[in-house]
């Protein structure tokens, strides 16, 4: 549970920042959760690492009954690295254009190479843009097109659920998070997903909860594999104890 205490800490800095102009106390914190952000996040897919082991064994001892979870497996490892990807190509390409980075691997944890970490204009010129009032209402910047494939990831990922061949479908037990609804503020009434998320915020905070983001995905990562591993029909053949599975089950809820 240690990683929730970073995200509380992490969404309790961006309120912060949203209500006056951040000062240097501040982005030290940023910079701080975010590095415990990416420790976590380098946990969690040690993590994930593991129970692919598993289900490679599982499939090694009996392929016919671990083949549909196998294959749902491997779908959900490729679209959570896609997104994992795309969220840190974003966090890349945001920084080298704020700040004019010129040694900067898309690989790093970016807060330790940039000046400009209390940037805002820029910052929301690139993920907001402008506001369509059309509907749906819509932002044009970057952020909305993170919305739409975070939406996108999460429906697929849902879909593994519906294989022909019966993956015990249960999204609220694997409490999938990743929801992008518009949200309701109060005094500031009604607000879309990225304007809430990214709109004046520094470019540190950007960060931070662009990396927030990854983790949620690897997260999502988790739960699936772990579904998977422990919905396997054939316990005895594949050495799954139902007592463990009815246990880790439960776990997940």
């Amino acid at each position: 549970m240690k990683h929730l205490f970073f995200i509380t800490l992490a969404a309790t800095l961006l309120t912060a920042c949203n209500q006056s102009q951040s000062n240097q106390k501040d982005l030290d914190a940023f910079r701080k959760v975010d590095w415990s952000l990416v420790r976590t996040l380098q946990l969690i897919n040690n993590q994930n690492k593991e129970i692919t082991t598993k289900l490679d064994n599982a499939y090694a001892k009996d392929a016919k009954a671990v083949l549909v979870y196998r294959n749902a497996t491997d779908s959900a490892i490729a679209q959570s690295d896609e997104m994992v990807m795309y969220i840190q190509d974003l966090k890349s390409n945001l920084v080298k254009y704020i700040d004019n980075t010129k040694f900067l691997d898309k690989y790093d944890t970016m807060l330790e190479h940039i000046d400009k970490r209390d940037e805002r204009e820029k910052c929301s010129i690139v993920l907001i843009g402008d506001i369509n009032d059309g509907y749906p209402q819509h932002s044009t910047g970057l952020a909305n097109d993170l919305k739409i494939r975070l939406h996108v990831y999460r429906k697929n990922m849902i879909a593994l659920l519906n294989s022909p061949v019966g993956i015990p479908r249960d999204t609220i037990t694997l409490a999938i998070g990743l929801l992008t609804y518009n949200v309701y503020v109060p005094g500031e009434g009604r607000k879309l997903w990225e304007v809430n998320m990214f709109d004046d915020m520094p470019l540190i905070a950007d960060i931070v909860m662009l990396t927030k983001l990854q983790l949620d995905v690897r997260n999502a990562e988790s739960a699936f594999l772990n579904y998977f591993y422990y919905n396997i029909d054939s316990h005895e053949g594949c050495g799954f104890p139902i007592s463990d599975t009815t246990k880790h089950y439960k776990s997940l809820r």
